[in-house]
């Protein structure tokens, strides 16, 4: 193999891996989004004197941890890490629509790899 094949392949290795570890890192923060839900949960459910349970309206305690997470995620992309995994993951959490979200992905495609020194 070609030193230019190894390096392609190294760089989709790193892609694939920095893939999962990014999925796994959504994951710990869902779990962590979920924990804060039932805790809320439970703090929101009041007993009255009659027995019966009472629940004050439950607010989405998720959105800080899902804004701490966006942050990260953009100040990775803004660094210029992982451009196309985190444009990925942006749009997603955005919701953008597949169009946009599609054209977004393409621009990440046609953004030069300087350590390959080609572009896609």
């Amino acid at each position: 193999m070609s030193a230019e094949e190894l390096q392609a392949q190294l760089a989709e290795k790193t892609t694939l891996l920095s893939e999962a570890r990014l999925k796994e890192q959504g994951f710990v923060e869902r779990i962590h989004s979920l924990e804060d839900k039932i805790k809320c949960f439970h703090r929101a459910t009041v007993v009255t004197h009659l027995g019966s349970t009472y629940k004050e309206p439950v607010y989405n305690s998720s959105e800080p941890t899902e804004m701490e997470y966006l942050r990260k995620v953009l100040f990775e992309y803004m660094m210029g890490r992982e451009t196309k995994t985190m444009a990925k993951v942006i749009t997603s959490m955005l919701k953008f629509p597949p169009d946009q979200a599609q054209k977004v992905l393409e621009n990440e495609d046609t953004k030069a790899m300087p350590w390959l020194g080609l572009s896609v």
